[in-house]
Parts: C-alpha cells; structure tokens; sequence
C-alpha cells in the first residue's frame, strides 16, 4: 500500500493493528496456560477477549472509512513479529524457573502492550485530525483498555519479579 495521504498511513495503522491484535488472540491464551501465576493467566485469558474486540472495532473503523481488513500477515508488524516469536521461545523454555519465565512473558507481553499503545494513539491522532470523530472514540476506547492492561501488567509484575528474585537467592 502505497502511503500518499494521512488517511493512507492511517488504513495503514489499522491494518498492522489488527494484525497485532489477531496474533493477540492467539499467542495469549497459550502463554496464560504457561503462566504459573494464577494472576498473570487471568489477565492473559481476560485480555484475549478483549483482543477479540478490539478486532472488531478496527474491522468497524475500517468499514467506515472504505476499507477492509486484510490478510492479518499483509499488515504484520516486523517488531510484533519479533515479540510473538519471542513468546514462543519463552513458552518452549523448559528448562527454565517457573517465576522466571512468568517475569520473561510477562516482560514480552508488556514490550507488546506498548507497541498496540503507541498504535492506537497515533491512529486516534490521525483520526481526530482528519475529523473522523466516530473512528476516533472506537480508537480511543482501545488505546484506554491497552494502557489498563499496561497498567495491571505493571501491578503483576511488581509481585513476580520478586518470586523471579527469589530465585537467585536460592542458588
């Protein structure tokens, strides 16, 4: 896709979002399931359903503007990419302590919270700017469900990092 106007970049945007957010619903509920942490596993399960909803508000915002949704792996994203596979090989860890490899998912998945963050908020910019004010409230539930599971990552964190921690000290 060729990036002539602001609307350009901004179909753009939403294309890579809702590819990021399509390898969301996939990719969390498996690390839920990897998660010692019962804590960390809801989170993860609970934000896969909302993923599932920010797939359809892009799938809406697209319509609205005359688009589509693509093929999630025309709109891939290289770092979301980088990120998934990051949690695979997280995931396949075995040989690994349980509190750590909760803090390494738990890292990976927060490194993905603040790409979908920074997404969304330029998408909403973008469609703020070019007064597409319907598109720009659907975005801007988004971007504050995004920063909330930012947010309750971070609180998570806070406990795992310390049992991780614990680790070291046991060795």
């Amino acid at each position: 896709m060729s990036l002539h106007t602001l609307k350009d970049l901004l179909v753009d945007q939403l294309q890579m979002l809702h590819a990021t957010e399509k390898h969301c619903v996939e990719i969390l509920p498996r690390l839920a399931k990897a998660a010692i942490s019962p804590r960390l596993a809801s989170m993860l399960y609970a934000h896969s359903d909302e993923s599932r909803e920010h797939i359809k508000r892009i799938n809406d915002v697209l319509r609205s503007l005359g688009d589509a949704p693509r093929d999630p792996a025309e709109g891939e994203c290289n770092e979301v990419r980088g990120v998934h596979k990051d949690l695979i090989r997280i995931i396949e860890t075995t040989d690994s302590d349980p509190f750590v490899r909760d803090a390494a998912l738990l890292a990976a998945t927060q490194h993905l919270e603040h790409v979908e963050i920074a997404g969304y908020g330029c998408a909403r910019t973008w469609a703020q700017v070019l007064g597409y004010d319907e598109a720009a409230i659907q975005l801007q539930k988004t971007l504050s469900e995004e920063r909330k599971a930012d947010a309750d990552l971070s609180r998570i964190a806070e406990t795992l990092n310390r049992k991780a921690i614990s680790v070291i000290a046991a060795f």
